[in-house]
């Protein structure tokens, strides 16, 4: 038998154990209470939106790594640079181009003003000896021929002019025919000199078309690929 003293003290011992439980979960939910019901709730962490912002953030340091990577080997020139040391191909076709246009019309204009002075001394020529003189003079040098194949000159160096403005193949690729064909009837006329000019003016419309069909020489590329050694 439990003396009533000794029940008691432990009636006394188990109010006092649930008062102090009581006190302990009264503090706890006030300290969590959310803020609308006015407890001082502390700043709740958005984990996902920590792990969004933490994996973009390697992703904007891995993603400049890798192009940094591409650019530095794309900023080394990998095409042809005309006999060695010049400039490169495109710029090569463009001069070349425009200097034998420049020749053709200086070519044209003097043909029509040798033509001009052989019918002009025909017509003054007294006697019979001299009119045969310059009509077979007038015959050696066929003045419209060689104004009309000097025109179609022109229109050919207009193609590779364009075609390698525009990076196009087929257009350059007129100029090349034209220039073969020189070649051509400069080897029937054993013209040493004419087939050595050709062959100089035909050698960087050859490696155009060779880089641009490579896709080293294109639009996007030229700015790693242009060269000179004297101009811009």
């Amino acid at each position: 038998m439990i003396s009533r003293g000794a029940g008691t003290a432990v009636c006394l011992d188990l109010v006092l154990t649930i008062n102090i439980m009581a006190t302990t979960a009264t503090e706890t939910s006030a300290e969590y209470q959310p803020l609308v019901a006015g407890g001082n709730a502390p700043p709740m962490v958005n984990v996902e939106a920590e792990a969004k912002e933490s994996y973009g953030a390697v992703e904007s340091v891995l993603v400049p790594a890798a192009t940094s990577g591409d650019t530095a080997s794309s900023s080394t020139k990998r095409g042809h640079t005309c006999c060695g040391c010049c400039c490169d191909v495109r710029r090569a076709v463009i001069v070349v181009d425009i200097v034998r246009m420049a020749l053709q019309v200086y070519g044209i204009v003097s043909l029509v003003l040798l033509g001009v002075m052989m019918k002009k001394m025909t017509a003054e020529a007294e006697s019979d000896e001299e009119i045969a003189m310059y009509k077979s003079m007038s015959q050696a040098v066929p003045v419209t021929t060689l104004i009309v194949l000097a025109c179609v000159q022109i229109l050919a160096q207009v193609a590779g002019l364009v075609g390698a403005v525009q990076y196009n193949v087929s257009w350059v690729g007129v100029a090349v025919v034209a220039l073969g064909a020189e070649i051509v009837v400069g080897l029937f006329h054993f013209n040493i000199v004419g087939i050595i000019g050709a062959v100089f003016y035909l050698y960087p419309h050859v490696m155009l078309i060779k880089e641009i069909r490579e896709g080293i020489m294109t639009k996007e590329t030229y700015a790693t690929e242009r060269f000179s050694c004297c101009c811009v």
